[in-house]
């Protein structure tokens, strides 16, 4: 795979991310969207810890793996470092949540990438949402 495809599919990955939830208040469907949202803007402030924190530990693992086993943050990092995430939109369409998965449909625009459909996996791990598909 090319770094070109890694980038984009790594962009997505960012934007989608969002949809990841954290065991904050409210109800399920507000968690997913809120981890997606920072998701996509620890992606704007280029915080790959923030956005490693969002991944569901199969998605840190695949993450990994295409970083030729360097550390999420490190992979995540060298790709903020050279990706504009600052053009990164996602609007959610659609958050459907059972028991312990969930999933999101969303339109994402990466820079000039898009927009582009898709449908994102949301888990529950140690109580908190986690992203755990978005192209990767």
């Amino acid at each position: 795979m090319g770094r070109r495809a890694i980038r984009v599919g790594l962009a997505i990955a960012l934007a989608a991310a969002l949809v990841t939830g954290c065991g904050g208040a409210g109800s399920d469907e507000d968690q997913v969207r809120d981890v997606v949202t920072s998701f996509v803007e620890a992606g704007k402030d280029r915080d790959a810890e923030e956005a490693c924190s969002l991944l569901a530990s199969d998605q840190v693992k695949a993450v990994e793996r295409l970083g030729g086993g360097a550390d999420c943050e490190q992979v995540l990092g060298g790709f903020f470092a050279n990706a504009d995430a600052a053009g990164t939109e996602v609007k959610i369409e659609d958050v459907r949540v059972e028991g312990d998965r969930a999933t999101v449909d969303a339109t994402v625009k990466a820079g000039s990438f898009g927009p582009k459909a898709e449908s994102i996996l949301v888990v529950r791990e140690g109580g908190e949402w986690k992203l755990a598909s978005a192209g990767l």
